[in-house]
């Protein structure tokens, strides 16, 4: 099992629940999609507030509500932390990539399956009495379960399809961790969208600067102005747009957020806007921004249309078979080699030599 345990969980309560039996439920969010990252959570309570507290939110399946509805549900378990208790972790589209393209491939399943151990095993390590744990699967349900259970045999677990629309704790977990994820891509915004918003305020700012020397200008052969008057922060703002207040800083987040969910889609794959994003984003020697999962086969194969042609030094021909690439490869006793053939007089023979596997002759036998 990959460790997964010291990466970070961006948000947790690991409430006890008063030592009662926990019923646990894990999902994610984000599997699928070429964009952002993949978000798990768990969730958990007492058997006897699942049946009253929790079905009383209304919780369900989170690709069934809608998103007022999701933030609804969130904002209300999150108020409840003296009875629900939980756990959200997010893996970013860099360490996705990375690990699904090491030279020993690390699957997605894989990644999923041991993100949801380290969330058990976190709630577990934590002093929660978990008893039973409900996950909606990733890949074979049977299999899944069976890798659960091996590495807690004393819960008992239950993998199925859907889960999230049959068990109450699976569904609050899949809302816990859509609507983090829909938040965090609410807050990036492409390096496309900054780029225009910084040439946009140089703008503004050169602009005003000319303003403000004409002003200058035409009051030098004025009299000196009598003392501004003190105005509030309020005031202020009015007076200057330049100077924004909190309120106007949060619509402009608002806003850049906005703007930027609504060009690149959904995040999948088959998405024409995410496509259409993708291909605008592509940088033609770096690639993409590190939103993107660069390992997925949409991008790679965006990346090998649009990005230049690049000739590696020390490539490998995969398809010449693997006695040709262990042919190209150096051994590690090759760096060893030059230091045994050496003169008598412990000089290191020149390099030609050696490939030339020319030999010294001490006697000529004339």
């Amino acid at each position: 099992m990959e460790s997964v345990l010291l990466q970070p969980i961006i948000s947790s309560n690991f409430h006890k629940c008063g030592g009662k039996p926990v019923r646990l439920g894990i999902d994610e969010a984000g599997r699928g999609c070429v964009l952002g990252a993949m978000v798990y959570a768990c969730f958990f309570c007492a058997a006897e507030d699942e049946k009253k507290e929790l079905k009383a939110l209304n919780v369900d399946d989170s690709k069934k509500l809608k998103e007022w509805e999701r933030e609804e549900a969130f904002e209300a378990i999150q108020a409840k932390r003296d009875l629900f208790g939980w756990s959200i972790h997010a893996i970013r589209s860099e360490e996705i990539s990375a690990k699904m393209l090491r030279k020993k491939k690390y699957s997605l399943n894989e990644i999923s399956h041991d993100t949801a151990i380290s969330l058990i095993l976190r709630t577990v390590k934590s002093g929660v009495n978990v008893t039973e744990v409900f996950v909606d699967t990733v890949g074979n349900a049977n299999a899944y379960q069976a890798k659960l259970k091996a590495h807690f045999p004393s819960i008992k677990i239950k993998v199925a399809e859907k889960a999230d629309s049959l068990f109450p704790v699976v569904s609050a977990a899949s809302i816990l961790a859509k609507v983090t994820r829909d938040r965090m891509l609410v807050r990036w915004t492409p390096h496309s969208l900054e780029e225009d918003e910084r040439e946009r305020e140089e703008d503004a700012d050169r602009e005003g600067n000319k303003k403000e020397k004409a002003a200058e200008a035409e009051k030098e052969n004025e009299t000196s102005p009598a003392p501004r008057k003190r105005v509030n922060e309020d005031e202020e703002v009015e007076a200057n747009p330049k100077k924004k207040g909190k309120g106007e800083k949060e619509k402009t987040r608002n806003a850049k957020g906005a703007a930027s969910s609504s060009i690149f889609g959904s995040g999948y794959p088959g998405d024409s806007e995410t496509i259409a994003f993708l291909n605008r984003n592509c940088d033609p020697v770096f690639g993409f921004d590190g939103f993107v999962r660069f390992s997925w086969s949409t991008a790679r194969l965006i990346f090998e249309k649009r990005g230049v042609p690049v000739d590696w030094y020390d490539e490998v021909d995969d398809e010449a078979g693997s006695g040709a690439s262990e042919a190209k490869q150096s051994r590690i006793t090759n760096f060893f080699a030059a230091k045994r053939e050496a003169t008598a007089g412990g000089i290191e023979r020149p390099a030609f030599f050696l490939r030339s596997k020319l030999q010294l002759l001490s006697n000529l036998g004339v």
